[in-house]
């Protein structure tokens, strides 16, 4: 279907045409699904009611696919603290956990991501995080094959960027570079500037 479009393309455009593939993240395929969550409940951080709603958290872990952002709903709440730090040690410790890394907020903002997190979780290749407050830490039943948000060391990560047509130079090769770079690339093919792009033209 992309041939046919790209065919098609051309011939509108009589061949005036710079094709660009891109994917804006990579993806690792899940074994198991684990919930901290569902640990956090255990310790008193997250309440629920009689069906199993949440009412009330201290403490919150929210996924992003192969990592999530552990909030406190008071900074200020030093049992919390106190408690959470004792979870995040358990996490680190238990080669069972499926946890790679406990990063505290410090280490999160120094890597870009989560400004605003106690710690950030990342799993383990295999391991994707959910949200879940009930039923086991750690499942086999998964709710999605694949996913992406793991650690940004993982090779299997990194998105996929493809350019052809009119001035590209057929196995030129623009090395890794970030995702803010493709706006200013694709527009100055195009004779256009971006003046406030946070990125570069990684042809030029």
């Amino acid at each position: 279907m992309l041939g046919q479009l790209i065919e098609e393309a051309e011939r509108i455009t009589q061949g005036d045409l710079v094709v660009c593939v891109v994917s804006d993240h990579g993806t690792l395929d899940n074994h198991y699904n684990i919930s901290p969550n569902v640990l956090l409940h255990q310790a008193g951080l997250i309440e629920l009611d009689p069906e199993g709603n949440v009412t009330s958290w201290k403490a919150w872990s929210q996924r992003a696919g192969g990592t999530a952002e552990v909030r406190m709903a008071d900074p200020q709440d030093e049992a919390t603290r106190r408690t959470l730090e004792g979870i995040m040690k358990r996490l680190t410790e238990d080669p069972d956990s499926g946890i790679l890394e406990v990063v505290d907020r410090e280490g999160a903002r120094a890597r870009g991501g989560f400004p605003d997190a106690e710690y950030v979780l990342v799993a383990k290749k295999g391991y994707e995080l959910r949200d879940d407050v009930t039923g086991d830490y750690c499942r086999t039943r998964l709710t999605q094959k694949a996913q992406h948000g793991y650690s940004e060391n993982f090779p299997e990560m990194r998105a996929s960027f493809m350019l052809w047509g009119k001035g590209v130079r057929p196995g030129s090769d623009p090395g890794e570079f970030e995702l803010i770079d493709i706006a200013p690339t694709l527009a100055a093919m195009m004779g256009v500037s971006l003046p406030d792009a946070e990125g570069v033209n990684r042809l030029a």
